[in-house]
């Protein structure tokens, strides 16, 4: 199990209350930190998780509310009593900056190795993980670092009690060991099932899903290293039909919400059986105009993307393909290139998507940009319809402007019941809709003040 806890977000300097950026990552006991800002031995003391196990310091880049509580720190290192080497890691200029900074803490107790980081990537372990360097975008040579711990098979019990392996060597075989008792030799593989990546990929192809879509999916999830399964939803689907007696070529809401359901039901069980949780794919712009199916793909148990608008998502992707290159670029890049759609109805005669979001709810652009300047600055609807007509001039007409503004607020405020029982998902940025953040709605609002200034406008091109 990973721990971490961010000791400081602030920049420049720090605040009473923010202190300069760092963040603490434990496993087992050992600890790695990811930037050294000014006081950040604080922090450590504060929190009580220990100075001595810090095994390894990973510098993004050399400003300085970023690595100047290096002295510091190397010094309440010492005074902690550490002897084994202490490894630090940074971009272009390490050797430099740390010594210039050691200036100050020049006698310490432990041996320092340095890693700068140039133009080789290459992994490298510490306390338990698998850490990989990557470049990232700054005005100065800066790196990230993404982390994985590498999980042992899943013990399974009942192979376990059919061998009559003894209780007390479970935990030694769980841990990939060979161990002997009573003469008797018991392998790992006796009791442990594949190897567990930590992310399990699930594809359920439904009546609406296209080769396109299916294909990339998968793709995507191999060469990315997850576990990937395909459960086919078509069967469970059609025996739910015949349950409540639904006639399947009437392909309505029901029809449609059917097949979301089917697929959350299926997660929550994966879930529960792999003993994980199930990561919620929707986003703001999705939770502002309500679509979702309500306790379908609305539900999750982390809804990790709550409060990133899918304009965001989109330049993320574009960005991840960047970085990864290779074949995950390429198929990251077809998957922006896909029309968004819930694939719940079936394709068309050539195999392409049919059911397209933005043909029925409006460019998420457009949606996006009403959303935060709504929530953000609470403009009224005639100031953000003439603020949209300048900002996408060119892009869009005055009417189609004011078609999609319409429908944003009519579904902003029927939507409203979705979004009052949402899964629990981290805040980005400056808004959110989530009832246990900053807003508070009740879900029987009526839009009609809204609806009657947004039809007074009488849009003319």
């Amino acid at each position: 199990m990973i721990d971490l806890c961010t000791l400081g977000t602030g920049g420049t300097m720090p605040l009473p209350d923010r202190a300069l950026a760092s963040l603490y990552v434990r496993v087992g006991g050992r600890a790695v930190l990811v930037d050294c800002g000014e006081g950040t031995q604080i922090g450590i003391q504060r929190l009580s998780w220990g100075i001595q196990c810090i095994d390894a310091i990973l510098l993004t880049h050399y400003h300085a509310d970023h690595c100047s509580g290096l002295p510091g720190m190397l010094l309440a290192i010492t005074k902690a009593g550490r002897t084994a080497p202490l490894h630090i890691y940074g971009p272009i200029g390490l050797e430099r900056i740390v010594s210039g900074l050691r200036v100050i803490a020049p006698s310490l107790s432990c041996p320092i190795v340095l890693h700068e980081i140039i133009d080789d990537y290459s992994p490298f372990a510490a306390i338990g993980l698998t850490i990989t360097p990557f470049p990232l975008r700054h005005e100065m040579p800066c790196i990230g670092y993404q982390f994985h711990l590498p999980r042992p098979a899943l013990f399974d019990p009942i192979r376990a009690r059919a061998q009559e392996i003894p209780v007390k060597l479970w935990s030694i075989l769980q841990r990939g060991e060979t161990v002997s008792m009573d003469g008797q030799t018991y392998y790992p593989h006796q009791v442990l099932g594949q190897p567990r990546t930590g992310i399990t990929a699930v594809s359920m192809p439904g009546f609406g899903t296209t080769h396109r879509t299916k294909s990339n999916a998968e793709s995507l999830a191999r060469d990315l290293g997850v576990s990937f399964r395909e459960v086919s939803i078509h069967t469970a689907v059609e025996q739910h039909f015949k349950d409540i007696e639904h006639d399947p070529a009437v392909q309505d809401v029901t029809y449609e919400n059917s097949q979301a359901r089917e697929r959350t039901q299926i997660l929550m069980d994966l879930a529960n059986q792999a003993g994980g949780f199930v990561i919620g794919t929707g986003d703001l712009s999705e939770l502002a105009l309500g679509w979702a199916t309500y306790n379908g793909d609305h539900m999750s148990m982390y809804a990790v993307n709550a409060s990133v608008p899918k304009t965001l998502v989109r330049h993320l992707v574009r960005y991840a393909a960047d970085v990864f290159g290779g074949r995950i670029a390429e198929v990251l890049l077809d998957i922006l290139d896909t029309p968004v759609s819930p694939e719940l109805l079936p394709p068309t005669g050539d195999g392409e998507i049919a059911q397209k979001t933005e043909d029925l709810v409006g460019p998420y652009e457009l949606h996006d940009y009403f959303l935060y300047y709504l929530l953000r600055f609470g403009f009224e609807p005639g100031k953000i319809y003439r603020m949209a007509l300048k900002s996408f001039e060119g892009v869009y007409d005055a009417k189609t402007v004011h078609t999609w503004l319409r429908t944003f607020y009519r579904r902003f405020f029927a939507q409203q019941f979705k979004r009052s029982c949402l899964p629990d998902g981290p805040k980005v940025g400056s808004v959110t809709l989530s009832p246990r953040g900053d807003w508070r709605m009740p879900s029987d609002a009526s839009s009609r003040l809204w609806l009657a200034r947004i039809d007074a406008l009488n849009p003319i091109d």
